[in-house]
């Protein structure tokens, strides 16, 4: 028997609208797959929401072949089930009150859910946790059950928007129009990273990525603002070590992170390493573990985080997130509808926040098929709405690595002009700003030293 609150006919009239008449999609801004309490429903969702904004006709007939084959909806009938949702339908117009009451539902059942983990450790049922880890469970998860049930009015004055630009005119002026990077090439083409805002840094493997999240996020944090860095891959221990060894470098002093994450040190270079960690150790970054993968979970963490530090007086420079295609939730859709929802969960709790958003994401391999290997805005399309989505897309890119790799013989006679162009290359790395809503596209050349994770402007 279920006990979970949920109204299943609720849902159906939702889909059934949905399926009749794809301009109902734009009263239902607030709606995502995982508020559904049957699983074939969040799929079906998903899938007509990814084809209405793909331009595409979502219908019975169009989202057959995609859910055909699905256990789920072999169970509730087959493929026959999406006619009957839009034959059932009765009212488009109450769509919107429909949705209203399934997110409704899915916030009870959520808070039931949190109750029961609560009980579960205050009552001593979870080994090795005390009275405070229940305290702490609620809280972490208490602002996630919140932002499900806010929804942003649907639309504005004109007078109220012109305030509001107007205000982000003055501040700009007097601070500059979003967070200093630290890098004033890259400043000086983007404006700095703009509240609200989400930016791509995309690119192949070891192409300098994270070493270009990590590096932004201390530069970030050395100006006072707090940087938040979810790394999905590597441990918070390996993060800051790779943030001190720039620091160091930065400071004349060059120690590779991996012989201090292994400890090959002369004494006198562990010396240096520890000054720098004592100087940074004040630095207002928060490293979210990297077991905190689901986008429910990631986007709850951030929310309490940035709660935090503007309680405490603090201003939020930006929200890091190494790497998208490890964020975890939706398994049972494609990939690039799985990628497309988390895309647009990031894209609200950037909203929502007012928060910059950088999130780094890998390139297939279809790049490097290609004798130009710098990366292009098609390579990112096809994974689901990065592109669509992201207010800039910035593609990381280092043409020493490939050189490296094509490396003639001593004796051979195309040597001398290969080391020409490995000369030039030797230490660049170029963003290439592929995508700029509010700006011009182009190419930002920085330097780079991968084995002391920094980046640093050109003219320095």
């Amino acid at each position: 028997m279920n006990t979970q609150p949920s109204n299943i006919e609720a849902e159906q009239a939702v889909l059934g609208a949905l399926l009749l008449n794809n301009e109902v999609i734009d009263r239902l801004g607030f709606l995502q797959p995982e508020h559904f309490y049957e699983p074939v429903h969040a799929m079906i969702f998903a899938i007509a929401r990814e084809k209405i904004q793909a331009g595409i006709l979502a219908s019975p007939v169009t989202l057959k072949p995609f859910v055909a084959d699905d256990p789920g909806i072999k169970e509730l009938g087959g493929v026959e089930y999406l006619a009957r949702l839009a034959g059932a339908t009765i009212s488009i117009v109450s769509a919107r009150d429909y949705a209203t009451l399934v997110v409704d539902l899915y916030s009870r059942r959520q808070v039931i859910q949190v109750a029961e983990g609560a009980i579960a450790i205050a009552g001593g049922f979870v080994e090795d946790q005390d009275a405070s880890s229940a305290i702490t469970y609620l809280d972490e998860h208490l602002d996630e059950i919140r932002a499900a049930t806010q929804r942003r009015p649907p639309s504005v004055t004109l007078g109220r928007a012109l305030v509001v630009a107007m205000e982000k005119m003055h501040g700009a002026m007097k601070h500059g129009a979003g967070t200093p990077t630290g890098l004033a090439s890259l400043d000086r083409r983007i404006g700095g990273l703009i509240d609200g805002d989400i930016y791509i840094i995309a690119g192949r493997p070891s192409m300098g990525k994270t070493a270009l999240a990590v590096s932004l996020a201390r530069r970030v944090a050395a100006r006072g603002r707090v940087a938040i860095f979810s790394s999905l891959e590597m441990q918070p221990e390996d993060l800051a070590i790779r943030a001190a060894s720039e620091a160091l470098r930065e400071g004349g002093g060059v120690v590779h992170y991996t012989n201090i994450r292994r400890g090959r040190l002369e004494e006198d270079e562990a010396r240096q390493v520890l000054l720098t960690a004592q100087d940074m150790a004040d630095l207002p970054i928060h490293i979210i573990e990297s077991h905190v993968r689901r986008l429910s979970h990631l986007q709850g963490e951030v929310r309490r985080l940035v709660k935090r530090a503007r309680a405490q007086g603090n201003e939020i420079g930006a929200v890091f997130i190494d790497y998208l295609g490890l964020i975890g939730g939706f398994e049972k859709l494609g990939e690039n509808a799985r990628l497309t929802i988390i895309m647009r969960g990031l894209k609200e709790l950037a909203g929502e926040l007012k928060v910059p958003l950088v999130v780094l994401a890998q390139l297939n391999r279809q790049v490097e098929s290609r004798d130009d290997k710098r990366p292009r805005l098609s390579d990112l399309r096809d994974s689901g709405s990065i592109e669509q989505d992201a207010d800039t897309v910035i593609f990381c890119y280092r043409e020493e690595y490939y050189l490296e790799r094509t490396e003639p013989k001593l004796s051979h006679e195309s040597y001398a002009d290969w080391q020409v162009l490995m000369d030039d290359a030797r230490g660049k790395m170029d963003l290439g700003l592929a995508k700029q809503r509010m700006g011009k596209t182009g190419t930002v050349e920085l330097r780079c030293d991968l084995a002391t994770n920094s980046v640093w402007d050109v003219e320095r």
